[in-house]
């Protein structure tokens, strides 16, 4: 049956037929949207002129073609791309019939035209949210522009200068070399005088020598007098060049090098990745991008680095799972000092774990707080204070700032909690402003089952090749004897698929799975190992295997404040590699994405080889079951996640978009900030619709705890917002927020997302909520779900119910309850457990004789209620005061008056079984005869 809204559409249109949308669920392109165009053609009232519309179906579902011109008219720069601004949609102006309009018609009218105007309202709104951000973005290349001019500016400058620098050589050189040529002569004329008075040869006009003329026998001493005057202005030349060529050659090299760091930033805009944008789309110009810098870590070498692994081998990413936020300390901002000599030995660095649990091989406990100490040795004299960064093998790392405790020694205690059991990792590192002195690792275990995936995960894989991954569980419990793997690959049906079963020795099994893939793409591998026994599932783990080649783009992120937009995508893998060095150590990174309906999947790694999120796929919640998407659906499509990372020393994060339906598209912004506060500081908030708090990490300012007593700090990670009374001690009723991740310990009223164990328990954080037939208050108490009464009396209490749910049943003040009302009840009770007359209470689903039965009474049974009995009838067995209460073998009875004169206790309706067999008492009543007659029998 259509629903209101589209039958109410159907009528405005005339009962015009309606062309169904393409089938098949399809995202919007990748750099736009439509969502003007559909939200027109639902709410547009054609005129009678107008085609029958188009409709659209799921607007979320949508996809147009391609994208719009950027040049041409009316084209609006919107975050997603290019696309056309939203339309407001036009309206004929309304014409009363004549003799007036009937009352129906104007109030339908009256709605329609206050719905409309409501739909008008949203859109001035959204254009003004996307005007606004057109503003924001020419003001972003008004400042690039800006840069390019100073720039151009600065290269004339420096050609200006180069060019007076000629000309002075030029006049120099013009200057000294008329003098120079004169004294040569003069020098020859006096040479020539005093060889011809040392001869006393009279000077004959024959014998005089004209210049210029060959001597053909010269003397050897006057050839070394006319060299050395000729080397005079030779010297004179190069004594006043020297010092401008190295000036002037100094500032033409600078322009030279402005002019190559131009060109240098204008090639790195290009990318080997193809242009998801259509055809004759105009690309917005970025800022001049600074060569990308070396990383000093381990991702710099090529044999690690996965996307320079050869065709079909291991990626060494790590294995991709869900993963909590950051640890408890986070890194703040440090001012860069100037790097000192070392003296003595070189420094060193060591962690060691507080709890020896975590070392020995027992492994710690899940989600517990622990603490680690790093301790630098060795380090120079001349420094005042050292930075640590660490990662704790999962998640964000972090920094802090200690100073020289000793000389040459200092010290920074730091706080983990593990979510999940496994082996991880922490790696340390120590630094004297911008040089690292020293590093060192450490590797730890979180007790419990564990799933490990070797190779985990595949980049570049090759078609009709087969692939083998081994699959290796430890830590399974000692109570598991045999255990089984089950794993799907994504690609249907032939890629699902289970192990024989394996004997648990010594806590650990393995097997292998193989797949082949005949299509290029990317593809979820989920496996979990299960106990045969039970088939409950030990643990789970999964890994993403690339067919084909996957695209790789390089980009910038210039500096911190707004939103960034990284070029959109779709289907396959997308790596986009960030260049983050011009931002300061200590700032704080955002990303939001939205992947519309079709699933998709952002994984960020910060550093390389380290991830920080796996948003896991988002999408519809349709698509769960697909086996495309193997692990299930984590949530909807658009998310926005604040600081998921601080900025350590390495410049580059990776963002990996991961899309297995070719028709799918998504998009995502970065943004990243320098709080001014750290976490735990008081924090004002500065408007209770604030979402976004800049002075704090998380960008989230609330209370530290569901109390009116608490202050509001700036939490550690984000947020969330309940409603309070002030029955409650509030100053006023209404909506507030509350941070995340509290201790155990902490006020947390019902709200589990408050508490770091996400156990909200008595309104407290506890470390787990409770278990089946547990004492209990509220439900949000137990880990089933349900907090009700164990049973129908009124001196039990309240217990987690074990089968999760409950029933209502109304209870009265003359049972013995404190006053007649409706109460809830545990379904599923065991044997003997007081049910009144419910079945449902009872697991047997048999509640006789107010108890919980293994099955209902037979006929002509005593009992004492109808619903003792099978056949669902309890009544007197004859119409005689004698007479005992039995189940009707007819499954029927009758209500007959009885009075005291007839020897009856009183005088009541009481009931009686029906057809009853011959010479049974029935009164005057024939309903309780088989043959319809009686005479006081049957």
């Amino acid at each position: 049956m259509a629903s209101p809204a589209a039958a109410e559409d159907g009528a405005v249109g005339g009962g015009a037929p309606a062309t169904a949308a393409a089938a098949g669920e399809r995202d919007p392109a990748p750099s736009g949207a439509n969502d003007a165009s559909e939200e027109e053609g639902a709410h547009h009232v054609p005129s009678p002129s107008s085609a029958p519309a188009a409709a659209h179906g799921d607007g979320d579902a949508h996809r147009p073609s391609a994208r719009p011109d950027a040049g041409a008219p009316g084209a609006t720069r919107f975050r997603s791309g290019w696309g056309n601004a939203p339309k407001v949609p036009q309206f004929q102006s309304f014409v009363p019939p004549p003799g007036g309009e009937t009352a129906a018609p104007k109030r339908w009218r009256e709605a329609r035209a206050a719905a409309l105007r409501e739909k008008e309202g949203e859109e001035r709104k959204r254009a003004e949210e996307e005007a606004e951000k057109e503003r924001l973005e020419q003001e972003r290349m008004e400042e690039n522009e800006r840069l390019g001019r100073e720039i151009e500016e600065k290269r004339g400058e420096l050609e200006r200068m180069r060019e007076e620098g000629e000309r002075g050589k030029a006049a120099a050189v013009a200057a000294v070399a008329p003098a120079a040529a004169d004294e040569a002569d003069a020098e020859d004329g006096a040479a020539t005088a005093e060889e011809g008075a040392g001869d006393a040869i009279p000077l004959a006009p024959e014998n005089v020598e004209e210049k210029g003329t060959d001597d053909p026998s010269p003397d050897p001493q006057k050839r070394r007098r006319k060299c050395l005057l000729c080397f005079i202005p030779l010297l004179l030349l190069v004594a006043v060049a020297v010092p401008l060529g190295v000036v002037f050659g100094k500032k033409s090299d600078e322009a030279a090098a402005v002019a190559g760091g131009v060109v240098a930033a204008g090639a790195g805009n290009d990318t080997d990745a193809p242009s998801l944008a259509p055809s004759g789309s105009s690309q917005m110009a970025r800022p001049p991008r600074p060569a990308p810098p070396v990383d000093p870590g381990p991702t710099a070498d090529p044999a690690t680095n996965p996307t320079v692994a050869s065709t079909g081998e291991p990626s060494m990413r790590p294995t991709l799972r869900p993963v909590t936020d950051s640890p408890t300390r986070r890194p703040t901002a440090v001012p860069v000092t100037a790097a000192s000599t070392l003296t003595g030995g070189p420094a060193t660095l060591t962690i060691e774990a507080s709890d020896p649990s975590l070392t020995d091989g027992s492994g710690g406990a899940p989600n517990s707080l622990y603490s680690f100490i790093l301790t630098a040795n060795g380090i120079p004299s001349d420094v005042n204070e050292v930075r640590f960064e660490w990662t704790p093998g999962f998640g964000a790392g972090g920094s802090d700032v200690a100073p020289i405790a000793t000389p040459g020694t200092a010290a920074a205690t730091i706080e983990l909690a593990y979510p999940n059991p496994g082996s991880y990792a922490i790696t340390a590192s120590v630094y004297d402003g911008q040089r690292e002195l020293a590093t060192d690792s450490l590797q730890i275990s979180i007790a419990g089952t564990t799933l490990a995936i070797d190779p985990p995960g595949r980049t570049n894989a090759q078609l009709l090749v087969p692939y083998s991954f081994t699959l290796a569980a430890g830590g399974i419990p000692g109570t598991v004897d045999n255990v089984k793997f089950t794993w799907s690959f994504g690609v249907g049906p032939s890629g699902v698929g289970e192990s024989a079963s394996i004997p648990a020795t010594g806590g650990s099994a393995a097997a292998t799975a193989t797949q082949t893939y005949t299509a290029n793409g990317a593809f979820g591998l989920v496996v979990d190992v299960r106990d045969v026994s039970t088939n409950e599932v030990l643990a789970q783990n999964s890994v993403t295997v690339i067919v084909g080649e996957g695209r790789e783009r390089e980009d910038t992120l210039f500096s911190c404040g707004g939103w960034t937009a990284a070029q959109s995508g779709g289907g396959g893998v997308t790596i986009d590699n960030w260049d983050v060095s011009t931002i300061p150590d200590g700032a704080v990174f955002d990303i939001r994405f939205d992947a519309f309906s079709v699933p998709d999947k952002f994984v960020v790694e910060y550093p390389l080889q380290n991830v920080v999120l796996d948003t896991g796929w988002r999408g519809s919640a349709s698509n769960e079951g697909n086996a495309l998407y193997p692990g299930g659906i984590a949530g909807d499509g658009d998310e926005e996640s604040n600081n998921i990372f601080a900025k350590l020393t390495q410049d580059t994060l990776r963002v990996t978009a991961i899309g297995p339906d070719p028709n799918t598209a998504w998009e995502y912004d970065l943004r990243c900030r320098t709080p001014s506060l750290k976490d735990g500081e008081p924090c004002t908030e500065t408007s209770l619709d604030a979402v976004t708090h800049f002075d704090c990490p998380s960008a989230a300012c609330a209370y530290e705890s569901l109390s009116p007593a608490s202050s509001m700090v700036c939490c550690s990670s984000g947020q969330t917002t309940v409603r309070v009374t002030s029955e409650e001690g509030w100053s006023w009723t209404g909506n507030r927020n509350f941070c995340n991740d509290q201790p155990i310990g902490t006020a947390c009223g019902a709200t589990d997302a408050i508490c770091s164990t996400n156990a909200c328990v008595g309104q407290m954080c506890r470390n787990s909520k409770l278990a089946a037939n547990e004492v209990c208050s509220i439900d949000n108490d137990c880990e089933q779900g349900k907090c009700d009464y164990a049973s129908f009396s009124p001196s039990s209490s309240n217990v987690c119910c074990a089968s999760g749910a409950s029933t209502r049943i109304y209870t009265s003040s003359s049972d013995g309850w404190p006053s007649g009302a409706s109460r809830y009840f545990c379904t599923d009770q065991p044997l003997g457990t007081a049910c009144g007359v419910t079945d449902s209470l009872c697991a047997s689903d048999a509640c006789v004789g107010g108890a919980c039965s293994g099955a209902k009474l037979a006929a002509n049974a005593a009992c004492s209620a109808s619903n003792d009995c099978s056949m669902g009838a309890c009544g007197f067995s004859a119409f005689s005061p004698t007479a005992s209460t039995v189940c009707c073998a007819s499954g029927a009875s009758t209500r007959i008056y009885t009075s005291s004169s007839d020897g009856w206790p009183s005088g009541a309706s009481r009931y009686f079984c029906t057809d009853q067999p011959l010479g049974t008492a029935c009164g005057v009543t024939d309903s309780l005869c088989m043959c319809g007659r009686g005479l006081q029998q049957c």
